[in-house]
């Protein structure tokens, strides 16, 4: 586990079945990984910034600012927070179980159960509190305006809040895409190749 966010989200794992916890750790690894290339690629950013200046902007300080600068400041914080909180896709796991020839995978219902549990702990207050710190703590604010961080800090902590619970109530049909995209099964950019050719070439272009 990542030490950047000191975190449990038990709260929200531990309701899945007990046919979910035999994940082995190299599913939770590959898991975490490929959701951390899918979430921060060019359309998955796009789509959650649309979502964004839907919801957010209009009830924004200044919309038309929002609408402006808004697409640019999450592609940074995105490329954060999805990295991070997939890391803790089998926190529900005292141990993950340990590498062994399985009679079976994870499934695509056992794969769209898990990464919808940990989507939804993203609503999480204690959760958003920590990536709120994780994005102050960065060099992200004294990169993108060097000349007045605290101030882009002071957004950060403003945004996450309100932002963070609109993606985790919008439509999920994109974890089925990703589910469908990993082949709903162990694998490995490098040997196995998912089901979806469009799914190889997102993995290959980030090797």
């Amino acid at each position: 586990q990542s030490s950047a966010v000191n975190m449990k989200v038990w709260s929200v794992l531990f309701l899945l079945p007990l046919v979910y916890s035999d994940w082995t750790c190299e599913d939770c690894a590959r898991a975490s990984n490929g959701l951390a290339i899918f979430s921060v690629n060019g359309e998955a950013i796009q789509a959650m910034v649309d979502i964004l200046i839907a919801e957010v902007c209009p009830v924004a300080e200044d919309p038309t600012l929002c609408v402006e600068q808004l697409p640019s400041f999450w592609a940074e914080i995105a490329k954060i927070v999805f990295p991070e909180h997939w890391k803790h896709i089998c926190d529900d796991l005292e141990e993950c179980q340990a590498p062994e020839v399985k009679a079976a995978v994870p499934n695509c219902p056992e794969c769209a159960a898990r990464v919808n549990a940990i989507t939804n702990a993203l609503s999480l207050d204690y959760v958003i509190a920590a990536y709120v710190q994780l994005c102050q703590d960065s060099p992200m604010c004294g990169n993108l305006a060097p000349d007045t961080t605290e101030e882009c800090k002071q957004v950060v902590a403003d945004l996450l809040p309100v932002a963070l619970p609109v993606l985790v109530a919008a439509p999920r049909e994109w974890q089925n895409v990703f589910c469908e995209g990993w082949g709903c099964e162990p694998w490995d950019p490098t040997t196995v190749a998912p089901r979806e050719p469009w799914f190889i070439e997102l993995i290959a272009s980030h090797t």
